[in-house]
């Protein structure tokens, strides 16, 4: 697979169709329309056996309110959030710079009992934060943007067991500045659980074996979502194109997951429901999500170690140069995880950082096509040696 195999308009094209689907939560009206148009396009490249996989998960329902000295700040409840009580509660601020173990270490358990802890932490720290605060015993955490000036949205945590709120960065200075003084901050949230309906949408190029391959982006996103990850669901589409009608010995599983944003819930229900099939036949889940952004950086995570080197490898053989590839350890904050929780590679494809994650900015505005279609191509390569061989 190489880069001037695939077209960029299609791939312009594709990603800005879904992002305009928006919002694509679970529930919201542009999941179903969404689910809908990935239906189609999957049967339009010819995918086969293309079907709706239902699935039923925890929905997380709730909103929030945070105050510092009785004025209210501008944040958000991120999904997973525990209640509070009407009133909220109110604690003492505690600054954990950027919210590492080291940054727990240095104060003591008593010190972090009972206290709203703050810290700038994205998108791939922001839970390891959370779970530090839970264990520490922590009144609530309250988490800054420390790469762009938005809210970043979110999930956390799955059935979080204290307030978590999101920031801007300057809301984040402010806080800090709060609790430098000694302020008491207070936290509202109210929440509930419901049963969250949607479907994953699966379709396959079917190879000499049952085994195969999976190919997986999910559709669904806080906002407009062009990066994170309508161009990922463009990538499988444009993929698809270009192996239609070829053989490979291994089958191709093209997956769409639902409900990712909300704690990778359609990857999940695949894995549970079917893991008997998934064990015995998946020989691979690679994954891209966050795609095309202009970043410093081509995050491959995931695991074995192997398989990570093997697709930085497989990016230098097709010659890319746009960023900078890094090698980035497990993550659980994608939908190849599930998988290698069972002992599957599983590899996930990310530019990252990326300012507008998770945010109303999240557009085909912000989107080098280039660099999209160098992700496809590098997604495509890395397949392509699974299954034995270059093309």
């Amino acid at each position: 697979m190489r880069p001037n195999h695939l077209d960029v308009d299609r791939l312009r094209l594709d990603t800005t169709s879904l992002s305009c689907l928006s919002p694509r939560l679970g529930g919201a009206p542009g999941e179903a329309i969404a689910r809908d148009w990935v239906t189609d396009q999957f049967r339009a490249v010819g995918l086969d056996r293309v079907h709706h996989q239902r699935i039923f998960y925890p929905r997380w329902i709730g909103s929030g309110r945070l105050s510092v000295d009785g004025r209210e700040l501008p944040a958000l409840a991120l999904h997973g959030s525990a209640s509070t009580p009407r009133a909220g509660l109110t604690a003492p601020l505690l600054d954990l710079g950027a919210g590492t173990a080291e940054d727990y270490a240095r104060c003591s358990p008593a010190d972090l009992r009972g206290k709203i802890h703050f810290a700038e932490a994205g998108v791939i720290y922001r839970r390891r934060t959370v779970l530090r605060a839970e264990k520490s015993r922590a009144a609530g955490v309250i988490l800054a943007n420390p790469v762009g000036a938005e809210i970043e949205a979110g999930t956390a945590q799955i059935f979080g067991r204290i307030p978590i709120f999101a920031v801007s960065r300057e809301t984040g200075a402010a806080l800090r500045e709060a609790a430098r003084r000694g302020a008491e901050m207070n936290l509202a949230v109210e929440s509930r659980y419901v049963i969250g309906r949607c479907a994953n949408v699966v379709g396959e190029i079917c190879g000499a074996r049952r085994e195969y391959i999976q190919l997986a982006a999910h559709y669904d996103a806080w906002y407009s979502g062009a990066a994170d990850n309508a161009a990922g669901v463009a990538t499988l589409l444009e993929l698809a194109r270009c192996w239609r009608g070829q053989h490979f010995p291994l089958t191709l599983r093209f997956v769409s997951f639902a409900a990712e944003e909300e704690g990778l819930m359609g990857s999940l229900f695949d894995v549970v429901t079917r893991w008997p099939t998934v064990k015995a036949l998946c020989r691979g889940v690679v994954s891209p999500d966050i795609v095309g952004p202009r970043t410093e950086g081509l995050y491959i995570s995931g695991g074995p170690a192997v398989a990570r080197a093997m697709a930085a490898e497989a990016a230098r053989e097709i010659g890319y140069t746009g960023a900078a590839i890094r090698d980035f350890p497990e993550t659980t904050f994608g939908d190849h995880w599930p998988y290698t929780r069972l002992g599957i590679p599983g590899l996930m494809f990310s530019k990252m950082p990326y300012p507008h994650y998770h945010t109303p900015n999240d557009t085909p505005a912000q989107i080098d096509w280039d660099e999209v279609r160098w992700m496809t191509a590098i997604v495509g390569r890395v397949v392509e040696k699974w299954m034995g061989g270059g093309r």
